[in-house]
């Protein structure tokens, strides 16, 4: 597989008029070298592309407009990438010898780098997944074929697959090895088990990364919702297909519960209106899900090592 830098962030916007398109093409070079790009609009073309490449994957983002993707039969016999296209806005059409594909706002593309043309509508934001087929075929036996374009059913796990990559790093955030193994391998197990995965490697993908994506997932809706006073173990089960029950039990590994997860959250957020607002005490503690206001200065206290006044204190000495 080609390996890009390790990290691409490109936008059009500032550059000077008809600029835009001849730039995108520069950028995007690195990461996607079977590709040959070609707009309706080249001269008001606008769009912004990151990159981030963690181990032998490259996550990339890219909300464009209007743009066609070539890969011509030279380019696909140098390179054996494949890869999977989430459409959060806008579709695609594909044309592959005498196959038209279509996919609609929503949908998700296994694309191998065969010969083809893309044409993305404008307006289309996607992300996606690149992969060298070489990681994917032992954990899909010797029937798959990685040669093959096809529209792919959501499905549970196609769904943890999309949340997980959406927390992968950004280009310019640093990762150790430690975590780049790991996300890259949580990845392709996902890839797998949404592309077929059976047998034996089904059964351990679901032992390992799929607890590993549904802790994530778990933990950032958690994070998303804490402040909601109706937040509990069964409302985000449900909102991810599993139950309360399952829900406490994949955040027994982190080393908090459910209820230590929620209240940290709280008071970091009551942290940061102490720090960035002239709110009342008060009113911090019932925006961030407190009604009573002695238990709020209590674990605020035990959190912090600090009460709220004199949290508030310490700060407005820091800003002197």
């Amino acid at each position: 597989m080609h390996r890009p830098r390790s990290s691409v962030c490109f936008s059009t916007e500032g550059l000077t008029s008809g600029k835009g398109f001849s730039a995108f093409r520069e950028a995007a070079a690195e990461t996607f070298p079977f590709l040959e790009f070609s707009a309706p609009d080249v001269e008001d073309y606008s769009c912004e592309l990151r990159v981030k490449q963690i181990g032998n994957l490259a996550v990339f983002q890219i909300d464009t407009a209007a743009l066609s993707a070539e890969i011509t039969p030279q380019s696909a016999r140098r390179h054996s990438s494949l890869a999977i296209q989430f459409f959060v806005r806008g579709g695609v059409r594909v044309e592959e010898g005498k196959t038209d594909l279509a996919v609609a706002p929503g949908g998700a593309l296994f694309a191998p780098v065969c010969a083809s043309i893309a044409h993305y509508q404008a307006g289309t934001i996607l992300r996606s997944l690149m992969v060298s087929a070489e990681r994917l075929s032992p954990l899909l036996g010797a029937g798959w074929s990685a040669n093959k374009l096809a529209a792919i059913q959501r499905g549970p796990a196609l769904n943890l697959l999309e949340g997980w990559l959406a927390s992968a790093p950004l280009p310019d955030e640093e990762i150790g090895p430690e975590l780049s193994s790991l996300f890259e391998k949580t990845t392709i197990d996902l890839l797998a088990l949404a592309l077929g995965a059976t047998g034996d490697e089904r059964a351990r993908i679901e032992e390992t990364s799929i607890k590993a994506a549904r802790t994530n997932a778990v933990l950032k809706l958690l994070r998303r919702s804490a402040l909601d006073p109706q937040i509990s173990a069964r409302v985000i089960g449900r909102a991810l297909g599993v139950t309360d029950r399952y829900v406490h039990k994949l955040l027994e590994k982190t080393g908090r519960t459910f209820a230590e997860h929620v209240l940290d959250e709280r008071l970091q957020h009551a942290s940061r209106l102490l720090r960035d607002t002239p709110l009342k005490i008060s009113d911090i503690a019932h925006a961030a899900g407190f009604s009573d206001i002695s238990y709020f200065n209590r674990v605020f206290r035990r959190r912090f090592g600090m009460t709220p006044s004199e949290a508030r204190t310490y700060n407005s000495r820091d800003c002197e």
